[in-house]
């Protein structure tokens, strides 16, 4: 599913947060046995369960089909908290591409083995765990890649405006 752009329609912006967001579980009455990704009927009953109105799996459809069905903002705020997002992303471009971009960065990690690795340190001590800092910096050193600035996404490997990211303006 192609990330929505500026202007993205709300269906667009929805669909995204269902191809990128999986029940972590894995209980198969949360997701779509085809797709693998949460069901109409799962996110309806767990909106409906908030306690601020009930909502229909039909009409989560509706709200994710191509006839643009725009929902009240109650339903935006209630979608929000399903999927843990801020309410701004539906309506708002900056916050949509702001939520994108920290999907994309974890995709990324994921992608890269980052997180197998972080798993694997997690319990070390903090010397262990300084220590294998070390071996990643001295690494990246023998590879010839500069060291990143652990506070910017941007340096993340492969981020979209990292030096040497496949689409990194040039």
């Amino acid at each position: 599913m192609p990330a929505p752009g500026p202007g993205s329609p709300f269906a667009d912006r929805l669909n995204y947060l269902f191809a990128v967001l999986r029940p972590h579980d894995g209980d198969p009455s949360k997701a779509n046995s085809r797709t693998g990704e949460f069901s109409n009927t799962h996110v309806a009953e767990t909106v409906s369960a908030y306690g601020d109105g009930t909502i229909t799996a039909a009409y989560i459809g509706k709200l994710r089909g191509p006839a643009g069905e725009n929902p009240t903002i109650r339903v935006v705020r209630l979608l929000a908290r399903f999927f843990e997002v801020p309410a701004g992303y539906f309506v708002e471009d900056a916050v949509t591409e702001r939520i994108v971009g920290q999907f994309q960065i974890v995709q990324q990690l994921h992608e890269q083995g980052v997180k197998n690795l972080a798993l694997r340190a997690a319990g070390l001590s903090p010397a262990s765990k300084e220590a294998l800092l070390k071996m990643v910096d001295a690494a990246r050193a023998m590879e010839g890649l500069p060291e990143p600035d652990p506070a910017d996404p941007a340096d993340a490997p492969n981020a979209p405006n990292a030096p040497n990211a496949p689409n990194a303006p040039n």
